[in-house]
């Protein structure tokens, strides 16, 4: 396999952040670790009129041989209908490199061994990840405490019986950003990251938005969307909803620019995702689209502090 982007951020990263090489006997191999944390599942049961359960946290661990090409992962965290499915141990797996580099995709069917020794088959078998150091070590400047902030969205069916797919979260998406005022022209910019977190415990979710600008000179500022209500579909696709909330900067709330109609689609993986609101500006209404992703961020980590 040849050296690539991802591979020298896989280094990159392993050398000041959370991954680790290991060796199982594998000579001359060169085989790295990652670790998924703070994941989430929806478990969708196939023989029971498609009921669903929402799993959180999942943590999966993954043995990625550059050397081979093969993958093996460890999932933990399932649950399906109320009751914890034992953690599994994937059989090695094809991977490759797409989108110039920049993601890791493990595909094809697979069997899984329980923690119990029993084996299921997992049809559909799909699992990608992008590393994204370069953007974790740009947050590590703000906050010490984070160590890895991977990309990641997996599915498979497990013996036909059940649909799982997830994702991991927080989301940290960026892109375009166009702000138009009322009746006037669209101010475009790719300086923004949006931070979606989700709260399973009280069903809300909220979005930080670092380096938010709406027009022409605006100063970058940090502001915080609070209480959002959230949906999860079958496919892990998370929707937004909020018709009036009041932002926050700093943990202040700041009633004199109120967000309305918002709306977004979080769409884990190479998708697009897409983010709508208005935003009350000095008394005139801003409306907001952007279109984001997991890797467009360049703009954002090239903002000075």
């Amino acid at each position: 396999m040849k050296i690539n982007r991802l591979f020298v951020i896989s280094v990159l990263s392993a050398s000041v952040m959370a991954i680790t090489s290991c060796d199982k006997d594998n000579a001359g191999e060169t085989i790295y670790r990652y670790p998924f944390t703070s994941c989430y599942a929806v478990v969708t049961d196939l023989s029971n009129n498609n009921t669903q359960t929402v799993s959180s946290p999942v943590s999966i661990s993954m043995d990625a041989n550059w050397t081979t090409g093969k993958a093996e992962m460890t999932i933990s965290g399932i649950e399906i209908g109320g009751s914890s499915y034992p953690a599994m141990t994937t059989s090695k797996t094809d991977w490759q490199l797409l989108d110039n580099m920049t993601w890791g995709e493990v595909t094809g069917s697979t069997v899984g061994t329980l923690a119990t020794g029993a084996q299921v088959l997992l049809s559909d078998f799909k699992f990608d990840w992008a590393d994204r150091a370069d953007l974790a070590a740009k947050l590590i400047e703000k906050d010490p405490t984070l160590k890895y902030d991977p990309a990641v969205s997996f599915s498979y069916i497990i013996d036909g019986k059940y649909k799982v797919a997830g994702a991991r979260q927080p989301f940290r998406i960026a892109g375009e950003t166009t702000s138009t005022p009322a009746g006037g022209e669209g101010f475009t910019s790719n300086v923004s990251l949006y931070t979606v977190s989700l709260d399973f415990i009280n069903k809300v979710a909220s979005i930080k938005v670092q380096n938010a600008s709406f027009a022409q000179g605006m100063p970058l500022m940090e502001m915080e969307f609070p209480g959002i209500s959230y949906s999860i579909d079958e496919n892990a696709v998370v929707s937004l909803s909020c018709d009036a909330l009041t932002p926050t900067m700093g943990g202040v709330p700041m009633p004199n620019y109120p967000i309305s109609d918002l709306r977004a689609t979080i769409r884990p993986g190479r998708e697009k995702s897409q983010l709508h609101f208005v935003c009350n500006f000095r008394g005139l209404p801003f409306t907001v689209e952007a279109s984001l992703d997991f890797t467009s961020y360049e703009g954002f980590i090239g903002v000075e502090d």
